[in-house]
């Protein structure tokens, strides 16, 4: 553990590196350790790596955030807005684990080492989920890791001690012994200091709330800012942003949907309000709709300012009616609206005060009946590819086309 000494003003900022399994308390040491750095310090970094089970942000996302109040109570009860954001759109990173390194590249990017940085890590420990964690320890280069073991040593990581950190593979980077620096003349090695916590969890089964939940209750906590500051009220009663489709690029991230579908997709969804280069936008644009938005043959990777709902969509006058609280400054700059695993909570859909149905709500369907088409394609970019041996690299493992090897 870094001692107060580390952390005070004027000395090298630690970067702590929490890894464990599923359930093994890598969340709440996370807040316990900003907490703890609050006292000797005005302010902590969070990196969240875990697009499942996200701190700070809904799920989906990658995000740095800046830190300067005590972190108590679960994730839903201090939603913030991040200093980088990069939306993924995914809740797992096996579906496209290339752009997941990408995203976490970008993202930690943001950090300019002038406070301690949290960096939380998904409890996926095996295979691929082993090979995603090699690349983020060697992205962030951790001045500590702390590894969490729990009473289910199967979901336990191998322990990562300093020979297997220099020659267990990557998913992205095969030699991982050392990288080299933002300058790329010297090279910086990674050699954390290693601190192993054996923890278990005695609390009943019953009383936890599962993922799901969690995922919803953090979602609805960010889409409570809609609300006016006295009472609450529906969705259809809020007044929405209205965005003219010239103005923005459109993507589905989570699944392959045609550019002609994109709409019925997009309509009383939950979508990241983002900011592309124009770089990027001219190399993934796959095409215009007629009259319509351009729309992206790829997720780009790039600033997220926040979330907002698809209220509705005008074909004629060409518009979206989008409800957001993202800042007005902010909002000017969205050029491209991105639709992933995040969708309207139940409640939300349900608790309307409308005459008649609900509007996208619907008791009729049976996956039974003769409805076809209600699953979407999903793009697997996951397919493993035979690694080549180099030199360092034990075993055999497999990395992407874009694999890099990182030499001294």
């Amino acid at each position: 553990m870094p001692s107060q000494t580390q952390i005070t003003k004027g000395t090298t900022a630690p970067v702590i590196l929490l890894c464990g399994g599923k359930n093994s308390g890598k969340s709440t040491l996370a807040r316990f350790l900003i907490n703890l750095m609050l006292s000797s310090c005005e302010e902590v970094y969070h990196l969240e790596c875990d697009i499942g089970q996200t701190e700070f942000t809904p799920s989906g996302f990658v995000s740095l955030t800046h830190v300067n109040t005590p972190t108590v109570g679960p994730p839903f009860t201090h939603q913030k807005t991040p200093d980088r954001c990069c939306y993924y759109g995914h809740l797992s990173p096996g579906d496209d684990p290339d752009r997941y390194v990408r995203t976490v590249k970008y993202v930690h990017q943001g950090y300019k080492g002038d406070a301690p940085l949290i960096v939380n890590t998904m409890g996926w420990t095996q295979g691929m989920g082993l090979h995603l964690l090699m690349d983020t320890i060697h992205l962030v280069h951790p001045s500590h890791i702390l590894q969490l073991k729990g009473r289910k040593s199967a979901q336990d990581l191998p322990e990562l001690s300093p020979e297997y950190l220099h020659t267990q593979p990557g998913w992205t980077y095969a030699n991982i012994q050392v990288e080299t620096n933002k300058e790329g003349d010297d090279t910086v090695p990674v050699n954390p200091e290693l601190v192993y916590l054996q923890v278990g969890n005695d609390m009943p089964r019953h009383t936890w709330f599962t993922a799901s939940e969690f995922r919803s209750m953090a979602l609805m906590a960010t889409l409570s800012s809609l609300q006016p500051a006295h009472g609450v009220l529906p969705l259809h009663a809020l007044t929405p942003r209205v965005v003219q489709w010239s103005t923005v690029a459109v993507h589905v991230c989570n699944a392959d949907v045609p550019p002609s579908q994109i709409m019925y997709v997009l309509n009383a969804g939950v979508v990241a309000l983002c900011q592309a280069d124009d770089k990027e936008l001219s190399r993934l644009r796959q095409g215009a709709l007629p009259d319509g938005p351009v729309v992206l043959q790829d997720t780009p990777i790039c600033q997220a300012f926040g979330i907002g709902v698809v209220r509705g969509i005008d074909m004629e006058r060409k518009l979206f009616y989008i409800l957001t609280s993202v800042e007005e400054d902010r909002l000017l700059r969205v050029n491209v609206l991105l639709c992933g695993a995040l969708s309207v909570p139940t409640p939300l859909m349900l608790q309307q005060n409308v005459e008649g149905p609900v509007p996208y709500v619907t008791s009729d369907f049976s996956p039974d009946g003769d409805i076809f088409g209600a699953t979407p394609l999903r793009i697997r970019k996951n397919l493993q590819r035979e690694r080549r041996q180099t030199g360092g690299t034990v075993g055999i493992g497999f990395v992407s086309a874009n694999h890099q090897e990182l030499r001294t």
